[in-house]
């Protein structure tokens, strides 16, 4: 996927019917999906990629998990599903066809609030598709459609649920899976938070879990925070004696900004040379450690940028 990229994501996601949050979802479990970055770490995608992703698409909802589809090429992939349902233009009438790049939302559980299930159905990012009233519902859905966010209200965690739970995990059906519960022996809790769960005790804190769900609903393009893992570190504004310096200067008012900001810059400074060293299990691993030192480089330079704003706001000399 390293054509000339040319869209961002949303874009992409209103093209191919994939909501953000599941191209990002994607893209961090499958190195093979990772796509072009401009500069400043927005994703870039090629016609190309667009197509791939349709192709991958349909294939979904003919019912194939996406990991057995991430490493496959456009070939292997073609092969597996009509041809003649693709066609690689991106006119209008293809992408009427596409989707409209919601997040596909399903409920379950009648103690759900009508409130939150209101205020989710009416966001305009969200589209509820299904609204279950047991358990035992669910391998009937996902095996009928593909889900990016569930919320499940579930009495008791016990080992019952919790083999339903793991299937649902392995079938890749649904990106993110929010349960809200009442009772549940810690191991079983923990072991669901390693699946990525995310998970509420009840009673249920609804403007909590709808902010939760909202971040993951939002389709705009991604912050120019969001850092490219092929990049380059921003080289460093001072150095560790000016640091020492700064964190033991004193100003002319009562105000210890100089000192906090360079204690916390040296913190930043040795975390990003600790992330450098982590050992890295597989590819996908030395992406993750790699983008965690990036980003930690870039949060160093900002704050070196605000340290020299103070510098010249105080007249400290160094």
């Amino acid at each position: 996927m390293n054509q000339l990229a040319e869209f961002g994501i949303a874009t992409v996601s209103r093209q191919t019917g994939i909501s953000a949050h599941r191209l990002r979802a994607w893209e961090r479990r499958h190195p093979s999906l990772l796509v072009g970055r401009t500069e400043t770490g927005r994703r870039r995608y090629s016609e190309q990629d667009i197509f791939r992703l349709r192709t991958i698409k349909q294939l979904i909802d003919d019912g194939y998990k996406i990991g057995e589809l991430a490493t496959l090429s456009q070939d292997e992939l073609s092969g597996l599903c009509s041809q003649e349902a693709l066609e690689p233009s991106l006119d209008s009438a293809s992408k009427a066809q596409t989707g409209n790049g919601k997040l596909r939302l399903l409920t379950c559980g009648e103690a759900i609030p009508s409130a939150l299930i209101n205020k989710l159905d009416n966001n305009q990012n969200v589209d509820l598709c299904a609204r279950l009233r047991s358990f035992a519902q669910i391998a009937e859905a996902i095996e009928n459609g593909h889900y990016d966010i569930a919320v499940l209200q579930i009495e008791t965690l016990n080992a019952t649920v919790l083999h339903s739970l793991r299937e649902l995990h392995h079938s890749q059906r649904i990106e993110s899976v929010f349960i809200v519960f009442h009772y549940g022996l810690r191991e079983l809790v923990e072991e669901l938070r390693g699946y990525g769960f995310k998970l509420w005790r009840a009673p249920l804190n609804t403007a909590e879990l709808y902010q939760a769900i909202s971040q993951l609903a939002s389709l705009e393009e991604e912050s120019e925070h969001e850092i490219d893992s092929s990049g380059m570190a921003p080289v460093h504004i001072f150095n560790p004696s000016q640091l020492n310096k700064l964190s033991n200067v004193s100003t002319a008012i009562d105000c210890e900004c100089p000192k906090h900001i360079a204690e916390l810059i040296q913190s930043l400074c040795a975390f990003e040379s600790y992330s450098q060293q982590c050992e890295n299990r597989d590819t996908e691993d030395a992406i993750l450690h790699r983008r965690i030192y990036l980003q930690t480089a870039h949060a160093r330079h900002t704050m070196e940028k605000m340290l020299q704003q103070v510098i010249e706001a105080e007249n400290i000399q160094i």
